[in-house]
């Protein structure tokens, strides 16, 4: 994900005294003229904590809609979500469901997903957080990624794009598939990156008293969890029990039963990744009784999504900090 390049200019940057997040901004500024930039980062790297403190101080115009909360609110319709969101948040003056934040007023009314684009101001920074899951509304209705290449090539707004899972959001944005309206179109990466050690006792030490390596261990020196970590009071137990909620709200969140399966999988890695530090294939199947073809399908949604990663072709282990999902 961060070449050795990138870290070497990441050391650069340290030593011109910039500190926090000063390295993603330096990477947004960059690119803030583009009209197609990508976040990456791991799950809970603070992707959207970052982009929406960049957008207040950026003195842009700007809207963040989150589509997960669409998808959420609208299942298949996710699109009407937003619109209607929109037009709330609009009229009463505050953001309400999926309109997570903005700072403009539209220029006339719309009825749609493609309406809404047209009426807000050109050169306004368009911000989808989540934005993997817009590939859940249904094409005959609208077909979004033709949407998002026809502004895109017009040049009137500019697109940040922030996922949960960057490899999901490139199969659903589709730059590199000649199948795809955004095929060939030339986008922006700005990568989040993790905090080492005594950055992460640094990064919250304000918040937390007696703090010490071991929050390292169960962050991963993620942001995101590090911030999760603060508001469960820097509470291990307290901090287990949110991860906790916010696994079982990706990978099930509306109580499907392959979601189930997928739980009841990712559960048996995170305890086998405890006790042992790792997960065999061949352990789930003899063990624990999945079937080969369904842990491998599955194992590939749990990768895409930046929970689990390979040590070998038949061991793989839960990231932190999600290995504390099972207890």
């Amino acid at each position: 994900m961060f070449s050795r390049n990138g870290y070497k200019v990441l050391r650069e940057v340290n030593n011109m005294s910039f500190s926090g997040l000063e390295y993603e901004k330096w990477q947004m500024d960059r690119f803030i003229d583009s009209n197609f930039i990508i976040l990456r980062g791991p799950r809970l790297s603070g992707k959207s904590y970052f982009v929406r403190e960049y957008f207040r101080e950026s003195g842009k115009l700007y809207m963040i809609i989150d589509a997960f909360e669409a998808w959420m609110e609208k299942d298949s319709w996710a699109h009407r979500a937003i619109v209607e969101d929109a037009k709330k948040s609009f009229s009463i003056g505050k953001p309400v469901g999926s309109v997570i934040e903005y700072n403009i007023l539209p220029m006339w009314e719309f009825d749609n997903f493609y309406d809404l684009f047209m009426s807000l101001p050109d050169g306004t920074y368009v911000i989808i957080d989540h934005a993997e899951y817009l590939h859940r509304v249904r094409k005959d209705d609208v077909d979004v990624l033709t949407v998002f290449q026809e502004f895109i090539d017009k040049g009137m707004f500019h697109f940040v794009f922030v996922p949960r899972s960057t490899t999901r959001l490139i199969e659903f944005l589709g730059p590199n598939n000649p199948k795809s309206p955004l095929f060939s179109r030339y986008e922006k990466y700005v990568d989040v990156v993790t905090l080492s050690p005594s950055e992460s006792v640094r990064f919250i030490n304000d918040k937390c008293k007696d703090v010490d390596y071991n929050v390292y261990k169960i962050t991963g020196g993620l942001r995101g969890a590090l911030t999760l970590y603060m508001e469960s009071g820097c509470d291990r137990q307290s901090f287990e029990e949110r991860i906790r909620k916010i696994v079982i709200r990706d990978l099930m969140p509306k109580g499907k039963k392959m979601g189930r399966k997928l739980v009841e999988l990712f559960d048996i890695i995170s305890k086998e990744t405890r006790i042992h530090g790792y997960a065999e294939k061949e352990q789930l199947v003899n063990k624990y009784g999945f079937q080969r073809n369904h842990v491998d399908d599955f194992i590939e949604k749990l990768l895409t999504m930046g929970y689990v990663e390979y040590l070998d072709k038949n061991m793989i282990k839960t990231v932190e900090p999600f290995a504390f999902f099972n207890k």
